[in-house]
């Protein structure tokens, strides 16, 4: 992980990328070590800041990489025969991939030292839960190399590849509680993994030679709480890029207390924290000194850092974005950031039925009903809008719709909303997966998994022109990670299954 100098903030560097005056290698800061230019993390925290340059590794980079937010379209591969999907349980039969996958590019367009890392909603005590593969492809840009001999986890299309497990036996992942709703979040440099636990721990793992837990880096928050039911569920680590933190937020006391915290990854024993006033189980947002987190109240709470020190912010915040009681109140999904010129951001965020948003320099809120099916109190969706930077519109899903509205920043509203039905019949308040935006040729579309098994894909202009991919009747819960360099999409399901297809698959 790269070190940001004692005389930069994270919050200065970000106000320096967004002025347009830091160039690719961050040069011209002094003593500041250059960019990588051969990688790229993607994971669930990707596209949670969109700024103008594109998501927030292009906005703190100024890379030149095309991606999913900053809509430069390029030419993907054409039909790739590597297509395949893994069994993450270890044979042991049960256990689900709910939270997301990340990758690690090692490159501008994809080789076989890629890396995938997978979840596992399995507890550590009797299976491993962190899957790392490389040799991903089987096509005209990576033709890598088969296992050898064959591997029955996998499962490869019918003249395909299936890729390379990594970490089996004594360097086998097993760490303690489950993976529910916990993504992988990969540092700058992809040397290593942040993954949280239903044990209340937090884990640095070493993303080449993964490891037993004694071989990790753990901060047992339970310890520290005094509580057996502490836990992070549905909470992705954020790693904030060019320093050694790491943000987080744990529900404890019963789901009645938040600690959001800062890790320094070189001393994991003693991070800053502050405690809020209700639990939390959902992921956090760092941007620019300040964390955003939803809590179970059903208010966005925005916690404030100076120095070493994290406060909660006073009035406006915390803002509640539930304008009916009877629907229910918490928080599950993670909210995002529009970071507008001129120093005016802007944070989306989905709770029970509700999309809302927020100008964040004076806490103003619209709210927006998004229900899609008439019920109410559905307050167990972890799914996370999307936004896209050039049209300003947000992507949101409830009710197995997925609802397209623009934002007008000057007046702070919603325009008129445009809904698509998922394919797949999932239960009531499907999809959980959040939609991912992303453009792989000449059309913008919109991605996302639904309870039937489907992964969803339409024209982003018309919500029209659907296009899907089958995995059988299993719910597809995960996170939708899309490689930039070649548009391979990546997801889990319900089944423990963790899914490469590309583009051309989609029918």
């Amino acid at each position: 992980m790269i070190k940001l100098p004692t005389q930069f903030s994270p919050g200065l560097l970000a106000v320096i990328a967004m002025c347009g005056c830091l160039d690719s290698g961050l040069s011209i800061l002094p003593g500041f070590p250059d960019a990588p230019t051969d990688g790229r993390p993607m994971d669930a925290t990707s596209g949670r800041v969109v700024t103008r340059t594109g998501d927030r590794y292009d906005g703190m980079t100024k890379s030149a990489w095309s991606g999913s937010i900053d809509r430069k379209p390029f030419e993907i591969d054409g039909p790739s025969e590597g297509d395949w999907n893994y069994d993450v349980r270890g044979g042991t039969g049960s256990g689900t991939v709910n939270g997301s996958p990340a990758l690690f590019a090692s490159g501008a367009t994809h080789t076989c030292t890629d890396r995938l890392y997978v979840p596992v909603n399995l507890d550590g005590a009797s299976a491993a839960n962190v899957y790392a593969f490389n040799n991903l492809y089987k096509d005209a840009g990576a033709n890598c190399a088969e296992p050898a001999p064959a591997d029955a986890l996998c499962q490869a299309s019918a003249t395909g590849h299936c890729p390379s497990s990594l970490w089996n036996g004594a360097s086998a992942v097993r760490l303690a509680g489950r993976l529910d709703n916990d993504g992988i979040a990969v540092s700058l440099n992809g040397a290593q993994l942040y993954v949280n636990t239903t044990a209340g721990r937090f884990y640095i793992v070493n993303a080449a030679t993964g490891g037993t837990p004694t071989a990790a880096q753990t901060f047992d928050a339970r310890a520290q709480v005094g509580g057996n039911v502490a836990n992070f569920t549905n909470s992705t680590p954020w790693p904030e890029y060019f320093s050694n933190y790491v943000y987080t937020a744990l529900d404890y006391s019963n789901n009645t207390r938040c600690r959001v915290y800062r890790f320094d990854i070189t001393n994991l024993q003693n991070p800053i924290f502050v405690d809020l006033t209700t639990g939390c189980q959902a992921s956090v947002v760092h941007y620019n000194g300040f964390v955003y987190v939803g809590g179970a109240d059903g208010r966005m709470w925005r916690v404030q850092e100076t120095g070493n020190t994290l406060a909660v912010s006073g009035a406006p915040w915390p803002i509640s974005y539930t304008a009916d009681a009877a629907r229910g109140a918490a928080f599950n999904s993670a909210p995002t950031l529009d970071v507008q010129d001129g120093g005016q951001d802007y944070l989306f965020a989905t709770t029970n039925d509700f999309l809302g948003a927020t100008r964040v320099s004076s806490g103003a809120t619209t709210v927006l009903d998004i229900n899609g099916n008439g019920q109410i109190g559905h307050n167990v969706n972890p799914s996370t809008p999307a936004f896209d930077f050039g049209t300003h519109a947000v992507y949101a899903s409830r009710e197995g719709q997925v609802r397209r509205t623009v934002f007008a920043p000057a007046t702070l509203s919603f325009g008129a909303v445009t809904s698509a039905s998922t394919q797949g019949t999932g239960d009531a308040i499907d999809p959980y997966s959040s939609p991912v935006v992303f453009q792989p040729a000449a059309t913008q579309y919109v991605y996302i998994g639904d309870g039937g098994g489907r992964l969803n894909r339409w024209n982003t202009a018309t919500m029209g022109s659907r296009k899907t991919f089958n995995i059988g009747n299993v719910a597809i819960k995960s996170p939708i990670v899309i490689d930039y360099a070649d548009g391979n999409i990546y997801f889990g399901a319900d089944n423990g299954l963790v899914y490469q297809i590309t583009q051309t698959q989609l029918n």
